[in-house]
């Protein structure tokens, strides 16, 4: 189990029990997941994420914690997700990606552990990732667009949607059997052995500047995002002849 930053500790504890307090016995679950989960939280920079599972009536008393969510987003807690667990339990079709994401790396933090028995359908799976790689792709190139070439622009454009691409390429692990690590480095490293026309170094790069390790010229951020979108393309391309 990856180890949890002091910080991240100390709220996930505020945090359970401002939801025990609001709740009480409707509060099912409470689930850690993203980079604090995954022992990757960088302090100032990462956000910490919880998913909340409720009763259905639990969901009926949402608008009693507007103002404690707006204070825990002051410490960087990411808007939690909210679910019931029929609604977990019935959507692994529509949402695999996103499913698949969360268990692959998750702390139970309080309650029952609905993930653990979740079961992810690989051709679900396929079809969202398909669709997803498509999408993005053509908000890459949208996007890339309106940075009008201003290196502040691009260097968001990257930050903002590394993180995307590095969920995607867990999902693309597992359609192929392959385990998913924790270290998102790593998660680059092994999509790319497998899908060899897209090149290690240059997405460890794009974490890089993301992390803030890597601060590019203008010149060489335009480079960056013009081939971010050529690698995109030739993996949209290689996703389109697999086979189910």
């Amino acid at each position: 189990m990856a180890k949890i930053p002091d910080k991240v500790e100390h709220i996930k504890e505020e945090f359970t029990l401002d939801l025990k307090k609001a709740f009480g016995d409707e509060l099912v679950s409470i689930v850690l997941y993203g980079s604090a989960a995954r022992g990757q939280y960088i302090k100032g920079k990462s956000d910490i994420n919880f998913m909340i599972v409720l009763t259905g009536k639990g969901m009926e008393k949402l608008d009693t914690i507007i103002d404690t969510i707006k204070n825990w987003r002051k410490k960087k807690v990411a808007m939690p997700l909210f679910f019931t667990k029929f609604y977990v339990l019935h959507s692994l079709d529509s949402f695999p990606l996103e499913f698949l994401n969360i268990k692959a790396h998750y702390q139970l933090i309080y309650g029952e552990d609905i993930l653990k028995d979740i079961t992810i359908n690989k051709n679900d799976l396929r079809l969202q990732l398909e669709r997803e790689l498509k999408g993005k792709l053509l908000k890459l190139r949208q996007y890339y667009l309106e940075t009008r070439g201003k290196k502040r622009r691009l260097l968001q454009l990257i930050s903002d949607s590394v993180s995307t691409f590095t969920s995607i390429f867990r999902g693309l692990l597992f359609y192929r059997g392959i385990g998913i690590p924790s270290n998102d480095n790593e998660v680059i490293t092994r999509t790319c052995d497998e899908f060899s026309q897209i090149e290690t170094e240059f997405f460890k790069n794009l974490l890089a500047v993301k992390r803030g390790e890597l601060k590019p010229s203008t010149e060489q951020a335009r480079g960056m995002v013009e081939t971010y979108i050529h690698q995109i393309a030739d993996l949209v391309d290689m996703i389109d002849k697999i086979n189910n």
